[in-house]
């Protein structure tokens, strides 16, 4: 570490007014904070209220949801049973789960368990296709496999990175049919129990704790707004990429844990220790699947880790990345260059955990909300160089202030880009030609276009039949609507993330209406646009006539974007 101990925790605690500064321009609820050294908590900082209601500030032992952290847990877990002999890296998935069929026969027959690790499976994110408004799951996990196996492949397994939930989702199902547990009980006992993370668990059994900070969405004004719990657990799909819950506390606990097993390891050249349950972790954090244009200074993710060689801009800070101009790079100090880390963020949170090996620290910081721009990354870069002592250090608040305030306008932004294409002549069908239900025709999966109830002059889509996933299409131009185009403000009460394109808003019909019609939503960046497609189902047998409607009132403090288009007759 870059002088002594002691210089460096007085460096840290003379970070409290910057911090600050970036809590309060990203509208962050609360925000707790942990660095650990050599096995021991260095600093620890908690700001703001765990529930805005009852100004209950949150301390180090206050449990938030972690989001995509629990992948590290996922790879821990994995290390483990590959040391148990229960399987190995280069193990096929389809040996373990015979179901496993993809649509390309390649990635069916060659994709292996270390791909799924790196992000290197070769398939689609589809992320829209399991996650609706209000925090819906919109599947059961026993629909996993056949969503799994519909997936579209991007890319050759064993070279391509492609980060993906749906990997991490393949390996917890890896996890149930080698063990017969639960996920959230492999990883109790094997991981939690005997680390002594008595705060952390894939099974939401905080739900009584007054020790738990509530989940909020940041509006454009910065205040808060509160989020249902994330239905993200044990038992369901995605426990094992994003559905753990944990504690600074914990956090440290564990990242120190992985430390002081890889040196043991690396040191002993085995690939376990006496004294801890973690297994393969030299492993774990190698570098598996490259990441960006060729560099002198590495960027690379590992087994459900990124890993960075400093000088570097930071993958994996959320959507920070989207809202400034351009991303800092992190200058090293004179003692360590190595991070390797992970972050998350879901509805109500967003987190990262840091590890500089060379110099055995970790770091933490847990948010309780999707704020404007993610100020967990911004926090976790600021410690980082202050660790090390950075010869040339960013400023930290200007950067957190550029992306709250292009998060906060991007959405008016777009509508104001879609509105400059509305036409007011009306749609060249009659409306009644659009509707019916469009399956998607390689999964359970459907759209019903309906006109508004007692309306003959309105669209509305609901997803999966479903009342909560219901929303009005305006028209928009040709056979073109737009949907989601309420404000900012409702698609984060609604538990939608607040970054997209102009895609995202756009569903367009094409081909006959008296035939198969395919109706386009282009969702996925993984994928060509015209891959994305719904199709009309033949007749009105298998129509599922949406339940009723559901829009969230609009306060009249809030600005809503522009109208993109007048309503057609």
């Amino acid at each position: 570490m870059s002088h002594t101990r002691q210089q460096v925790v007085e460096r840290l605690v003379r970070l409290d007014r910057t911090i600050e500064s970036i809590i309060a321009v990203t509208g962050a609820p609360s925000v707790s904070i942990g660095v650990a050294y050599k096995g021991e908590s260095i600093f620890e900082w908690n700001s703001g209220f765990k529930d805005t209601t009852k100004d209950i500030p949150p301390d180090s032992d206050t449990v938030y949801g972690i989001g995509s952290i629990s992948k590290v847990f996922t790879a821990s877990a994995i290390g483990i049973l590959v040391d148990d002999g229960a399987l190995d890296w280069s193990t096929p998935v389809r040996d373990i789960l015979p179901e496993f069929h993809n649509s390309s026969q390649f990635v069916t027959d060659e994709l292996t368990v270390e791909d799924l690790l790196s992000h290197r499976a070769g398939m689609a994110n589809s992320n829209e296709w399991w996650y609706g408004a209000d925090g819906e799951l919109l599947f059961e996990k026993s629909e996993t496999m056949d969503f799994i196996n519909a997936l579209k492949p991007t890319s050759s397994p064993c070279y391509r990175y492609n980060y993906s939930n749906w990997n991490f989702a393949i390996l917890g199902k890896v996890i149930e049919e080698l063990t017969g547990d639960s996920y959230g009980d492999y990883i109790k006992w094997n991981l939690l129990e005997p680390l002594g993370l008595n705060r952390t668990s894939a099974t939401h059994k905080f739900g009584d704790d007054k020790n738990v900070a509530l989940p909020y969405a940041v509006l454009d004004d910065l205040s808060a707004y509160q989020l249902p719990m994330p239905k993200c657990e044990d038992d369901t799909i995605f426990a094992s990429a994003q559905g753990i819950q944990s504690t600074v506390s914990d956090l440290l606990k564990y990242s120190q844990a992985l430390i002081s097993a890889y040196h043991d390891q690396l040191e002993t050249a085995q690939t376990s220790s006496t004294q801890s349950p973690l297994k393969n972790v030299v492993k774990q954090f190698s570098a598996h699947t490259h990441r960006g244009s060729p560099s002198m200074f590495e960027k690379a993710y590992c087994l459900g880790m990124h890993r960075h060689q400093l000088p570097n801009q930071f993958a994996g800070l959320g959507c920070n990345s989207m809202f400034v101009d351009q991303m800092p790079v992190l200058a090293p100090g004179d003692s360590a260059s190595l991070v390797l880390s992970h972050g998350g963020s879901l509805a109500g949170y967003t987190t990262l955990m840091p590890l500089l090996p060379e110099i055995d620290c970790s770091m933490v910081v847990l948010v309780n909300s999707i704020g404007l721009g993610d100020p967990a990354g911004w926090i976790n870069q600021l410690l980082i160089e202050t660790v090390l002592d950075s010869s040339s250090p960013n400023d930290y608040v200007a950067l957190a202030k550029e992306a709250a305030i292009n998060h906060a306008s991007s959405f008016s932004t777009i509508m104001k880009g879609l509105q400059k294409a509305c036409k007011t002549a009306p749609p060249p069908r009659p409306l009644r030609d659009y509707v019916g239900t469009y399956q998607d025709s390689h999964r359970n999966f459907f759209v019903d276009i309906t006109l508004e109830e007692g309306s003959e002059m309105q669209l509305r889509i609901s997803f999966q039949g479903r009342k909560s996933q219901s929303w009005s299409l305006k028209y928009h131009q040709d056979d073109t609507f737009l949907c989601f185009q309420t404000s900012f403000n409702d698609l984060a009460k609604r538990v939608l993330f607040t970054f997209f394109d102009e895609d995202y808003f756009r569903f367009t019909f094409k081909g006959e209406v008296s035939g198969r019609t395919k109706l386009f939503w282009v969702h996925d960046g993984s994928l060509p646009a015209d891959e994305q497609f719904f199709v009309k189902a033949a007749g009105d047998s298998v129509h599922r006539p949406i339940l009723s409607t559901y829009e969230l009132p609009i306060p009249k403090t809030e600005t809503t974007a522009p109208e993109p288009c007048k309503s057609s007759r």
